[in-house]
């Protein structure tokens, strides 16, 4: 039976877990939804001709209908006018760490944006990693696939 398409709202920012084919290893990337049903990928990606992890942006539809999508985890929302500046943000994030991977890159960017005032946390970028592994092996198992929100999740309300 085909899985629902994950719902994500328009100006939404979420960390993507998506299955690589085993329970606890997962591909990790942003997604910026600049519509209900598009929006920007963000991610590394292992290149494995050259050995290298590549940064790739870019701009597709439906990502919320992918099959190997597990988890997609809502962190911010990003106003349309602040969109395209924090896309070049992330295109600008640290990608020299000691030990790159798409997670720990994301998880980089992640703090990163927080200590920019990008987005705002409530708690720790480890937190909701630990939210994003759980939820994501949950429906890894159950071969579910769900769009939530982080606990860490600040709301503004004026």
């Amino acid at each position: 039976m085909p899985l629902e398409p994950l719902p994500l709202d328009a100006n939404g920012l979420y960390i993507l877990l998506e299955n690589i084919g085993y329970e606890n290893s997962f591909h990790w990337g942003f997604y910026l939804a600049t519509s209900s049903s598009d929006g920007y990928i963000i991610h590394m990606t292992y290149n494995e001709a050259t050995t290298a992890w590549i940064f790739e942006e870019k701009l597709t539809s439906d990502v919320g209908n992918s099959p190997s999508l597990l988890v997609a985890v809502k962190i911010a929302v990003v106003e349309q006018t602040l969109q395209h500046h924090l896309v070049s943000r992330l295109r600008s994030a640290n990608r020299h760490l000691p030990a790159l991977t798409c997670r720990t890159w994301l998880m980089n960017a992640l703090k990163e944006l927080d200590d920019e005032g990008y987005i705002s946390l409530i708690k720790s970028a480890r937190f909701i990693e630990g939210e994003c592994i759980q939820a994501a092996a949950t429906n890894y198992r159950s071969r579910a696939r769900l769009q939530t929100a982080s606990s860490q999740f600040k709301t503004f309300v004026n």
